[in-house]
């Protein structure tokens, strides 16, 4: 794994993404691998000229890697598509960005700016379970890929509108921590892929129904104490994984 630091700026869509999006900071702005450039809040209720300037002027500026994170609707949200145009042109005191894209459990295989650069061999793709350990190394390959300007395919139109959306499963559950407590202090991170199967089916499946609500309600007011004895235990971790393992592996194969 390399050690140089990159200014990276993470595009993806807010409402549906932002999870993820926090995870990968939290996790590697810690580590100080990276250094986060990207915009915390939406800003889908400015004019589009003043969207443009701030992402050309104020994150974009000195960024030198754009990370685009893949998920059911990304490939049809303009203002994604507007961070990625603009991060392979050059602008003011700026040249171009390297570009990876990291395709989330729910991504949709549509093509749009990004798979055309990682169809032409420009940008870089990885998986959100294999971001741990090849998560560094991509965004150095980027930065170093920016060399390879004639390998941009920027040609696609720039999209003036978004696609629709499709309509969102109601939840009953009031809950909004998405922390996976246990889960996380036993595989050491949120990234594990373990974790990230336990954290779906929490999603797509326990907070669909009351009852698994009321599951995942009961789990959020017990489960920080006891994750952080594990935290501090080896054989907790390994004695919890044992525990969590027939599990994991029902879901791996089950379709629900």
């Amino acid at each position: 794994m390399v050690s140089k630091r990159h200014k990276v700026f993470i595009s993806y869509y807010h409402e549906d993404d932002q999870e993820y999006a926090n995870d990968l900071r939290d996790f590697y702005g810690k580590s100080k691998a990276i250094i986060d450039k990207s915009m915390y809040r939406d800003l889908s209720y400015l004019q589009t000229q003043t969207i443009l300037t701030k992402i050309r002027r104020e994150h974009l500026l000195d960024s030198t890697v754009t990370v685009v994170l893949v998920g059911e609707h990304t490939w049809g949200r303009k203002w994604v598509d507007w961070e990625i145009d603009a991060s392979l042109r050059p602008y003011a005191e700026r040249t171009i960005n390297g570009l990876v894209g990291i395709y989330l459990p729910n991504h949709n295989p549509k093509y749009f700016r990004l798979t055309d650069n990682i169809e032409s061999g420009y940008a870089i793709a990885l998986h959100w379970d294999d971001i741990e350990d090849d998560f560094i190394d991509a965004v150095h390959t980027a930065f170093n890929r920016r060399r390879r300007d004639d390998l941009i395919d920027n040609s696609r139109q720039i999209r003036e509108r978004n696609a629709p959306l499709k309509p969102k499963q109601h939840s009953p559950c009031k809950e909004e921590d998405d922390n996976c407590f246990i889960a996380t202090a036993t595989y050491g991170t949120v990234f594990a892929r373990d974790v990230v199967i336990l954290r779906n089916w929490r999603d797509e499946k326990l907070k669909t129904t009351k009852i698994g609500c009321q599951l995942v309600r009961i789990y959020y007011k017990i489960s920080p104490p006891i994750a952080k004895l594990i935290s501090g235990s080896k054989n907790l971790k390994t004695i919890v994984r044992h525990a969590l393992n027939p599990l994991v592996n029902y879901l791996k194969n089950e379709k629900w």
